[in-house]
């Protein structure tokens, strides 16, 4: 919390803690630690060991220490459940229980590589971690019941085990050479089918593409008061009433601003301020309320504002009704011909 350096500050007192006042007790065999996590091998007796608790508590004021014993020789530690078994420890893969099975579903609008992501991450622990192979073949058909309840097939989770396989045998038998890869990379939010082919597109012109998605925690827990959409900027069309001819614009003001400058264009008789008013005003036309203004990006003055307004431009320029922009060749793009419309 607060700033960024708020964590790495924290780890660094801790492990001077940790170095001048548990470490160096003859009783811990190991000592381990993720962020608030700890777990010890402890070789003392219970009454040293309530000592020792007691000892680092009174150490500073505000670090405290809790103790959670094992139950029948195992420890639940992170994701682990940890075995004493004579001289050696059994791991199993630990869930809380009020763990569920859901992940993203198959049929969710994410990217792939979204959705087989948790995948990935349970492979990778069920190769990392010295499971037996009881508790191996257990975990797998957990996996395996994870994947159906979401509506993914197991030959899914079987090709991405034999994709880890084969990642192990060439590291086993080769030197992994570390690539020094320039590559442009920008991020794309992910829209669907559509989103697929711009990115390929870009990748075919040496830009590798990151998808996001627009339904974040951010978004969907923003509680803040949301602005009109008319007082934001962007990219809006306007449409003739009686004829439907289309007029695309960009404004790097509020729509309703820009909106009245079109109003006021009809009404002044100036067609010289408003290609849509002109249009009017030539054809005899009359305006229909602002149902004709509709809004179809919202963006700040910039860039992708300007490259916002050329793919609406494109969407429109079709034979079926007419484009009131005095430019319509845009820029001749292989990723905004993907948008044009079949003539």
């Amino acid at each position: 919390m607060g700033s960024p350096l708020s964590p790495l500050m924290a780890d660094i007192f801790m492990d001077n803690f940790e170095k001048q006042h548990i470490v160096v007790n003859q009783n811990i065999l190991y000592y381990y630690r993720y962020v608030d996590d700890i777990i010890i091998c402890w070789t003392g007796t219970r009454r040293q060991l309530d000592v020792f608790l007691n000892k680092i508590n009174r150490v500073h004021d505000k670090i405290k220490f809790k103790l959670e014993l094992e139950q029948d020789c195992s420890l639940n530690f992170l994701d682990l459940t940890i075995t004493r078994k004579e001289s050696s420890h059994v791991f199993q893969i630990y869930r809380k229980p009020t763990h569920t099975d859901t992940v993203i579903p198959a049929s969710s609008c994410h990217p792939w590589q979204h959705k087989v992501a948790a995948f990935y991450c349970y492979i990778n622990r069920l190769f990392t971690v010295p499971l037996s192979k009881e508790n191996y073949l257990k975990e797998l058909n957990i996996i395996y019941q994870i994947a159906v309840s979401n509506g993914f097939s197991k030959n899914l989770i079987n090709n991405l085990i034999k994709k880890k396989q084969k990642h192990v045998i060439r590291n086993s038998l080769y030197a992994v050479q570390p690539q020094s890869v320039h590559r442009y990379v920008s991020s794309l939010t992910y829209l669907g089918p559509i989103s697929e082919k711009v990115a390929n597109t870009l990748r075919q012109n040496g830009v590798h593409v990151a998808f996001k998605t627009n339904n974040s925690l951010r978004n969907i827990c923003n509680s803040k008061d949301k602005l009109d959409i008319r007082q934001k900027s962007g990219v809006y069309k306007l449409v003739c009433d009686e004829c439907h001819a289309v007029y695309v614009g960009q404004t790097g003001r509020n729509f309703e601003t820009r909106y009245k400058e079109h109003l006021a264009a009809y009404r002044n008789c100036n067609p010289d301020k408003s290609h849509f008013a002109k249009h009017l005003l030539d054809t005899g036309h009359n305006l229909a309320n602002d149902h004709s203004f509709k809004v179809l990006h919202t963006c700040n003055k910039g860039l992708r504002l300007c490259v916002l307004e050329q793919l609406e431009i494109l969407k429109s320029n079709n034979n079926t009704v007419a484009l009131l922009n005095e430019q319509t060749n845009v820029t001749n793009s292989p990723l905004l011909n993907i948008f044009k419309p079949a003539h």
